[in-house]
């Protein structure tokens, strides 16, 4: 495809058919960076075919929708080679032995090495010395993810106007996406006053349930101590017969799904993150032009996938799947609880830094600075080093938020249960095959906040 198409139909199976080997070359990029050039050497996507869009009165059904699916793809293909390097920085460039690495090694095996040991409280210690070798480790690779933000503000400026955000917003009484977007404008978004506001009421819990320092968030990511009842091997089989059985395939069947390796408790709701995903991309439907059905940011399908993962923390899926007993299940709250926590709080960081970074490199910086404090008690490292944010990372602060308010209106109409119940799975089903609502308001969000807060501090 030379030029860009002046029929939306075909525009649009030409967003989707990008958008999935976009997929496919950033699921490469995690052994090296081999992948394929999703866009083919084509600048079919860019600032021309964008303003075609806007100037015609043929994309008018589609026009702000297909606009959100080009911007994303336009930053895909300008920081190609930043996400290239980024690959090479993380899986291929040697760093000389330092304790606690015996050996030279990539960022990616020590990562790895870090995260296993903060899995197990006996080796706290080792982990804080490994992610201290870490923020020195990581300089080559904090500059390259800097970077893409700058190239992100740099588009813009040629453009004459902000790319689309990932997601906008809506506070009670906004009618139209128009009105959220307006607020969006302002010197803070709503998901910077979310990620704020949850911060600091769930401080409290994590002086309570968390251990000091990075490693000490990282070790309470990882679902320990819910060690329990898990499959001796994490694979779609075994993860479908947690919830149980193959219902939810419904006849469809996803891609390969690119389940992360079994290494701590957190390794299986964060492996139905990614069956979630998988489920709502196959489910997509076909009546209905791909950027009308789906956003660039798949919203829909990590809201689905995080339900999916709270299913696996909850008491119901302790009982029922794991088979514990009540001292096991006790274990399995407690693990749940801190995962549910940390996890939380790191998401609301990365949302955090990615609204700034897609304001300047100084506010980055600042709110860098401003986290270490807040989440490790003083300084990191470099920024997004030790933690890395995508542009998009306020969608998956959304789409947290959203599935616990979902979690709770399906105990309140059913039971704990609920995924057991014929007519909540095929509530669940409808969702994954139906177009992508919109978000919630910021009042829902707001709630579901709430209810964490008082969650966690019962627990």
């Amino acid at each position: 495809m030379d030029a860009f198409t002046t029929d939306p139909l075909a525009a649009s199976g030409y967003v989707h058919a990008v958008a999935a080997r976009v997929r496919a070359f950033d699921a490469a990029l995690g052994s090296g960076p081999v992948a394929l050039d999703p866009f083919r050497g084509e600048t079919t996507i860019g600032k021309t075919s964008r303003e075609s869009v806007l100037a015609s009165r043929d994309f008018e059904p589609i026009k702000g929708p297909l606009i959100a699916h080009l911007d994303y793809l336009l930053e895909r293909r300008i920081n190609l080679g930043v996400s290239l390097e980024e690959s090479a920085l993380s899986t291929q460039a040697l760093h000389p032995a330092t304790a606690p690495f015996p050996q030279p090694s990539t960022l990616s095996a020590r990562r790895l090495t870090a995260l296993r040991a903060a899995t197990e409280p006996a080796r706290l210690e080792e982990a804080r010395l490994a992610f201290r070798t870490l923020e020195r480790d990581v300089r080559p690779v904090s500059a390259v993810r800097v970077l893409r933000y700058e190239r992100l503000l740099e588009i813009e400026e040629r453009l004459g106007t902000r790319l689309s955000p990932a997601v906008v917003l809506r506070e009670d009484g906004d009618d139209a996406p128009a009105a959220a977007a307006e607020r969006e404008s302002a010197d803070e978004t709503a998901i910077e006053r979310l990620a704020r506001q949850l911060l600091a009421e769930t401080r409290d819990a994590a002086a309570a349930l968390l251990e000091p320092g990075f490693a000490g968030v990282v070790g309470g990511a990882t679902g320990t101590p819910a060690t329990e009842g898990w499959p001796a091997r994490l694979a779609a089989d075994t993860l479908l017969s947690l919830f149980g059985g193959s219902w939810l395939l419904a006849g469809e069947a996803p891609s390969a799904l690119g389940l992360p390796g079994r290494l701590c408790p957190a390794s299986f709701p964060r492996a139905a993150v990614q069956l979630g995903r998988e489920l709502v991309r196959a489910g997509t439907p076909k009546w209905l032009p791909f950027v009308l059905a789906r956003t660039p940011s798949e919203l829909s399908g990590r809201v689905i996938g995080r339900r999916l993962g709270l299913w696996l923390l909850s008491p119901a899926c302790a009982r029922r799947a794991l088979g514990l007993g009540a001292e096991g299940r006790e274990r399995h709250a407690r693990g749940a609880a801190r995962l549910l926590l940390a996890e939380t709080r790191l998401l609301c960081a990365r949302a955090l830094l990615a609204e700034a970074g897609h304001r300047s490199r100084r506010r980055l910086e600042e709110v860098w600075d401003e986290l270490g404090v807040e989440l490790c008690g003083g300084t990191w490292g470099p920024p997004l080093g030790l933690l890395r944010a995508q542009p998009d990372a306020a969608v998956d602060l959304v789409a947290q938020l959203w599935a616990l308010a979902q979690e709770a209106e399906s105990l309140q109409a059913f039971d704990e249960d609920y995924l057991d119940n014929p007519r909540a799975r095929d509530a669940l089903l409808s969702e994954m095959h139906a177009a992508e609502p919109p978000p919630p308001s910021v009042p829902v969000l707001r709630a579901a906040g709430h209810a964490l807060v008082r969650r966690l501090s019962v627990g």
